[in-house]
């Protein structure tokens, strides 16, 4: 469990430096690799909060307490 909350907890980072960076930019070459980047960033986030709910959902279903 501890595994994947650091994964999603670095994949928000990841976005949430990819955010800023997106609203200090200037360079559309620059916005349109940052944007990308995000897109990524968020589909990285969305898999990572899934296995995290598929490792709670395990752990639950075994007695055990999140």
């Amino acid at each position: 469990l501890r595994t994947a909350e650091r994964s999603v907890e670095a994949a928000r980072s990841r976005c949430a430096d990819l955010r800023e960076s997106l609203a200090t930019s200037r360079d559309h070459g620059e916005l349109a690799e940052l944007g990308s980047g995000l897109a990524a960033a968020e589909s990285d986030l969305a898999a990572a909060e899934e296995a995290w709910l598929a490792v709670a959902d395990e752990i639950e279903s075994r007695g055990l307490e999140v």
